[in-house]
């Protein structure tokens, strides 16, 4: 009784013909949409990425002084405390190619004096290499004492000031220029907004609404984790880093979290969300400390 009296609703119960056909035809325009293959879209986004990397990674400034002798100063590399200046990609470092400002800098360096070995209250406030267009290069240390500027050889240990005891003028530091500035941050925001499609994709196909954790195993989590750790204790002691080395480190702790993803949890799009963040680490810490 109890039985036929809920049949009796059910059969009572009016379909509406509209609603149902306009869900079905929801649902059939749902299944004709095209799916981004994860191939695809991790092929445009790496061609499009390096394209912007390598324009925002070429020289600042391409001013550089004509070459008039086998001595002629054409680059001039600085960096705070004791170093090794060598490259505008190592972090922390500044340049100098401009040709008016290395006519200046070539001129009082040529007045440098040998001198005596300041007192030892004297300090490493910076360090200086001069690089010659015979692909010779001088790494000097400048050292700072309550009245003069000296200048330490660090290849004879020699000491050398000018005569009033200034020091020698950098100005004019290469800058980034529109397009490099323009490159890096349409590169930035492009892997962020990738690594957020990315992120989207991961979803378990017997429940799409169910995203999937951004880890497949514990392995990945501990690798990031002690990746990111050891990259801040590095820039700590090792302030002048090259910026590839950072790349190449950034790219390996990818590259092994794929190889455990492809494993166990292989998902395709877990895979480029590594890859992605891979490239999103060092150019975040370009932005930081090269770009600005």
């Amino acid at each position: 009784m109890f039985e036929e009296k809920h049949l009796k609703t059910l059969r009572n119960i009016k379909v509406d013909e509209e609603k149902k056909q306009a869900d079905l035809n929801k649902i059939i325009r749902r299944s004709k949409q095209k799916v981004v293959d994860w191939r695809i879209f991790a092929l445009i986004v790496s061609i499009v990425g390096i394209t912007m990397f390598l324009i925002a990674t070429t020289p600042l400034d391409n001013q550089t002084a004509t070459t008039t002798n086998d001595s002629q100063l054409i680059s001039v590399y600085t960096v705070n405390g004791k170093g090794n200046p060598k490259s505008a990609l190592q972090l922390h470092v500044n340049r100098v190619t401009n040709e008016k400002a290395l006519d200046e800098i070539w001129k009082v360096y040529n007045q440098l004096q040998i001198t005596d070995k300041p007192d030892a209250t004297s300090v490493i406030y910076s360090s200086y290499r001069f690089n010659f267009s015979d692909d010779t290069s001088k790494l000097y240390y400048q050292h700072l004492d309550s009245r003069n500027i000296y200048y330490e050889d660090a290849s004879t240990g020699q000491y050398y000031k000018l005569e009033d005891g200034s020091g020698i003028p950098l100005i004019q530091y290469d800058q980034p220029t529109t397009l490099h500035s323009v490159a890096f941050y349409s590169l930035f925001v492009l892997l962020i907004g990738s690594y957020a499609y990315a992120d989207r994709q991961m979803r378990d196909k017997s429940d799409p609404k169910r995203k999937l954790p951004k880890h497949s195993h514990t392995g990945q989590s501990v690798l990031t984790l002690f990746y990111l750790l050891s990259l801040l204790i590095l820039l700590f002691i090792t302030p002048h880093i090259h910026f590839m080395w950072i790349v190449g480190s950034s790219l390996a702790v990818a590259g092994i979290n794929i190889l455990i993803e492809n494993k166990y949890g292989k998902n395709n799009w877990r895979k480029l969300s590594f890859l992605l963040i891979g490239l999103l680490v060092p150019v975040y810490l370009y932005s930081m400390f090269i770009l600005n």
